[in-house]
């Protein structure tokens, strides 16, 4: 028994009430009392009581009347009443019950018998409560294993995915991987041949060139998807000077542009000779664009990069004229593995990961790419890029690939 259970007891007998007041306090319970109805209610309504004794006849509203209105309060729906009566016909005990009593005690009563319908009722009311407490916990760890197995059902269909997508990688980038360096291996053979002349020779160092590019290219985006599937991706901030990077990235492809007759032009708005960004990942971005770029636009065309600050973030625009993309395929262009022309998949030479690492690259500081683009108009590609925070201590500039200036003079 919890010697904080409170007691309230409704009869208009005082001497009633003194006496069972008395009782019930010497065996551990906290009484209330109330002469009438109204009073017993209000008292509910504050108090909430953990068990009612109410006598049925008295002044005002009769104790079935009381019962019902006691039922109706907040937080006494399961409160035990039960009813005291001199004369208890059938009748009554019927409408005690239907009004919400659980028990009655006959008066005159005996303590004895008071105590023990009192403490069953209560033990009663606490078994309840505990197996509500019960059904909820029950419940919520029904929830909870419900939310487990849906975690563990995209967790499983997550790796299914990623399984799928290393077998698709793999058997992928086998022929971009093998296809350069066989051809590499091919011509560098034909260079040591003596047979071959001098002139030759040349040619074919420019050929193995080319084919090096390319498997670097190919190779510098696998390593580079790989680290972000990892989540071992993280940016180094340095102050970086655009308009040096985008001339160095139209330097990587001016033979590739060249062949194909392609002007690729540049234009690094005012205040963007210090960008706080990570150079690596801004080159690697420009390199994929426009090696896009190339690939898709018609020989004789011009394609235009673009620098510039807007809004405290950098712009980053690759303009071609090429044949544009639909509405409905803007959002397969950056899925991996995936090219679009026609319909057809595979139509250019790669393997439709460049898109993809650059959608990546431009999320991770929380920044975006987007395409604007018509079906024989040309694509826009825009990667706006939110301003990074060097690490404290550190004070570097970027120009170019390969050169850091740094404020102060330290060793490497």
């Amino acid at each position: 028994m919890n010697s904080a259970e409170t007691i309230l007891v409704v009869d208009d007998e005082p001497l009633l009430r003194e006496n069972l007041r008395a009782f019930l306090e010497d065996i551990g319970f906290h009484v209330l009392e109330a002469g009438q109805g109204e009073t017993a209610l209000e008292l509910c309504t504050r108090e909430h009581p953990d068990l009612v004794l109410l006598d049925i006849n008295m002044p005002g509203k009769n104790g079935f009347e009381v019962c019902r209105s006691l039922k109706r309060l907040p937080g006494m729906e399961e409160t035990p009443v039960i009813f005291l009566s001199g004369l208890m016909e059938t009748r009554d005990k019927l409408e005690a019950f239907g009004s919400g009593g659980v028990d009655y005690v006959g008066k005159p009563f005996h303590f004895e018998e008071v105590e023990a319908r009192v403490r069953t009722h209560l033990e009663l009311r606490r078994q309840r409560r505990q197996l509500e407490e019960s059904h909820r916990n029950i419940q919520m760890a029904l929830a909870d294993a419900r939310q487990a197995n849906r975690q563990l059902i995209e967790v499983n269909e997550r790796l299914r995915q990623s399984e799928a997508l290393k077998t698709h990688f793999i058997a992928n980038m086998r022929n971009e991987i093998h296809d350069p360096l066989g051809a590499i291996l091919g011509l560098a053979g034909e260079i040591c041949d003596e047979r071959v002349p001098l002139s030759q020779c040349r040619t074919l160092a420019t050929l193995i060139r080319r084919e090096a590019s390319h498997l670097e290219f190919e190779l510098r985006n696998i390593f580079c998807a790989a680290e972000l599937e990892a989540g071992e991706a993280a940016p180094t901030i340095t102050q970086v000077d655009l308009g040096s990077v985008l001339r160095d990235a139209i330097k990587d492809f001016a033979e590739a542009a060249q062949e194909r007759a392609q002007n690729l032009r540049v234009l690094a708005a005012e205040g963007t000779e210090a960008f706080p960004t990570d150079m690596g990942m801004v080159r690697i971005i420009l390199a994929n664009l426009v090696a896009n770029a190339i690939e898709f636009s018609p020989h004789g065309e011009c394609i235009d990069l673009r620098a510039q600050v807007q809004g405290g973030e950098l712009l980053l625009e690759v303009e071609d004229r090429g044949p544009g993309i639909r509405d409905a395929d803007r959002s397969l262009i950056f899925e991996r593995f995936r090219q679009l022309e026609g319909g057809h998949a595979r139509a250019h030479r790669g393997q439709g990961l460049g898109l993809a690492v650059v959608k990546a690259l431009a999320e991770l500081p929380k920044g975006e790419i987007v395409v604007d683009s018509e079906p024989g108009r040309g694509s826009k590609f825009t990667c706006r890029l939110p301003p990074g925070t060097p690490a404290e201590g550190t004070e570097t500039r970027a120009f170019d690939g390969n050169v850091f200036i740094f404020d102060e003079p330290r060793e490497l």
